[in-house]
């Protein structure tokens, strides 16, 4: 019998120990973090293709500009995601875990580049953001 509560106490000792940090409740919980930073790699990809196009602007001026919206569109301050972002980032297995997970659902959706040519129309309700059509999957 006292085999059996050493196990349980080993069992219950290692599922306790595998579980990570507790992610306090004034940072973004990790799905809503992972949609943010996702946004975020989108909006420094769309800024440094502006700038590719226009060069009468800074690449960080555009980054912040088009960060502050993403920001509006996830409801969350610019604090809240710094403090997120730093919570996470010395957590590190927890960020990598993320982070693969979102290049592994995301990977095959990134935007073509896009060239001086290409028909970009405004978004009517933002006009600082740019929209395009996603690229279609075939099936």
């Amino acid at each position: 019998m006292r085999k059996y509560y050493y196990l349980i106490f080993l069992v219950i000792l290692f599922f306790s120990a595998c579980s990570g940090p507790e992610i306090p409740e004034d940072v973004l919980a990790q799905g809503k973090m992972k949609e943010v930073l996702w946004d975020m790699f989108q909006a420094q990809a769309w800024a440094q293709e502006k700038i590719r196009v226009d060069s009468s602007q800074t690449i960080a001026s555009e980054t912040k500009l088009l960060s502050r919206e993403v920001f509006k569109m996830h409801d969350i301050s610019e604090a809240q995601f710094q403090k997120s972002y730093e919570w996470y980032r010395k957590h590190p297995e927890i960020l990598g875990k993320m982070l693969d997970s979102l290049y592994s659902e995301k990977s095959g959706t990134l935007l073509p580049p896009m060239l001086p040519d290409d028909p970009v129309e405004k978004d009517d309700d933002n006009p600082v953001l740019l929209k395009r059509p996603r690229p279609v999957a075939h099936d």
